[in-house]
């Protein structure tokens, strides 16, 4: 059985321009759990858009 990692908890962005900041140098492996990730596309309008849930 595989050990589960430990996660680093996400921390509070003040605005879009930290959080841009942060993920740029920051690996979201270390943050969730992308075992766990769903992909669910939805086609709205004829417009296909997709989104990764954690």
């Amino acid at each position: 059985m595989k050990k589960a990692k430990k996660l680093k908890k996400l921390p509070v962005f003040k605005n879009e321009n930290e959080e841009r900041d942060f993920w740029s140098t920051h690996d979201t492996a270390d943050f969730f759990d992308l075992d766990k990730v769903h992909r669910y596309t939805l086609d709205i309008l004829g417009a296909l858009e997709c989104w990764n849930v954690y």
